[in-house]
This record gives C-alpha cells, structure tokens and sequence, in this order.
C-alpha cells in the first residue's frame, strides 16, 4: 500500500461551497450598500456596490464552473493565484465600502 497515497473525500466538494457562500456574501453586502447608497443619495456608494455586484458574479461564475468540473470528475487542486488574489481584493474592499456605508448613514 502506498503511503503516499491521499484520501480526497469531500476536500474539493467543500472548497466549491465555500466560493458559493463567499460570493454570497459579498452579493449581500453590495445589496445593503447599494440600499444605504439610494436611501443617502450618494452617487459613491451606488458605484461602489455595483463594482461589488459585479466581483460578485464572476465569483459566483468562477465557483460555478468549479462545481461543473467536479461533476463532471476533474478535481481542480487549487484556484488560480490571480483569482485568489482578485477575492481577496474584493473583500477588503467590500469591507472599506461597508464602513463608508455604515460612516455615511450614521452622519446623516
């Protein structure tokens, strides 16, 4: 028996999850600052948020295709950096935009 030999139960299955959820959440946040953006008449805010909605849905593609490749019994070791790196932008900036919005509708 080779001990080198690993055990990938449901690794991907979970890693495939995990990018639906994160995509979600991010879909959720754009949504409350699209919402504090129309509520304050800032201009800024509804940008911000459809630059998160747009982040959003390419997240959600990218998960998606992930999810279709293991269906389909290609099992993807590991995202590629530049994505990676693209989800970790968007969420610090989904974070800055969230304290701008909750900053905007607490001055008003």
């Amino acid at each position: 028996m080779n001990s080198f030999a690993r055990d990938r139960g449901l690794q991907a299955e979970r890693t495939a999850l995990a990018w639906t959820r994160t995509s979600a959440v991010l879909l959720v946040n754009a949504l409350l600052i699209l919402k504090t953006g129309i509520s304050e008449s800032s201009y800024e805010l509804i940008s911000m948020s459809f630059i998160l909605l747009i982040s959003s849905v390419a997240m959600f593609q990218f998960s998606k295709v992930r999810q279709i490749k293991l269906m389909a019994g290609i099992h993807p070791l590991t995202a590629p950096a530049l994505v990676i790196l693209m989800v970790a932008v968007t969420a610090v900036t989904a974070c800055i935009f969230g304290l701008i919005a909750i900053a905007a509708s607490s001055i008003s």
